[in-house]
């Protein structure tokens, strides 16, 4: 047995990725965090995937925007914890071969998450890593908060830091290929550049808008 669950926060205008409102306005913001999250599902709907919100108490917001989903709220104070608690929720019901995705990476694809189970067969923990030095995917059967002793989530080794943790716990890592989790105007402009944007998301739709 498997599970995939997307990591979010809930969509509310002003309040999420701040740093792309000093040249985008809030509304537009929210538009584009909105279309991440909606194609980050339909990618994923194979998998019928959890959504792991916060904060706890706005899921009426997010189910109107959502629907009927498989629904957990996260807890914790900061991303390491978030995680450790859902992995556990996972664990304790016998599933071993969990994943968790950000909403956030527009070119993420079934095929990094297929790979990521793969890759699960032969490691103790898999990540994704983001261009920024963070990561978009964390998954496997040894996800614990002593792999994020440490972190600091500000800074841009969070990838390494991790990996240095696995190893000094004797936990083999593997890894999918890197992509960009959009945080920034100079990840949209990547992004972009990429190519890789299905032109019949919502993303393309939304960043062709604000482009033009």
């Amino acid at each position: 047995m498997r599970d995939v669950i997307v990591f979010t926060k809930v969509p509310e205008r002003g309040n999420i990725k701040t740093r792309l409102q000093k040249k985008l306005p809030a509304y537009q913001v929210e538009e584009l965090y909105v279309a991440f999250l909606m194609d980050t599902l339909d990618r994923l709907k194979d998998y019928y995937p959890y959504v792991a919100y916060y904060p706890e108490a706005k899921l009426q917001p997010l189910w109107q925007i959502l629907g009927e989903r498989k629904y957990i709220a996260q807890r914790g104070g900061d991303l390491g914890e978030k995680l450790v608690n859902v992995f556990k929720d996972f664990y304790r019901m016998g599933v071993k071969d969990v994943l968790a995705v950000g909403c956030d990476v527009p070119t993420l694809k079934t095929e990094h998450i297929e790979g990521a189970f793969e890759l699960m067969r032969d490691n103790d923990v898999v990540l994704g890593p983001a261009h920024d030095g963070s990561f978009y995917l964390i998954g496997g059967k040894s996800i614990r908060m002593e792999l994020f002793e440490g972190v600091d989530w500000e800074r841009h080794d969070v990838l390494e830091r991790i990996t240095e943790n696995a190893k000094g716990l004797g936990l083999k890592a593997g890894f999918t290929p890197n992509l960009h989790d959009v945080d920034t105007p100079e990840d949209i402009d990547a992004v972009w550049a990429s190519g890789e944007l299905p032109k019949d998301g919502n993303t393309y739709r939304v960043l062709r808008k604000i482009r033009h």
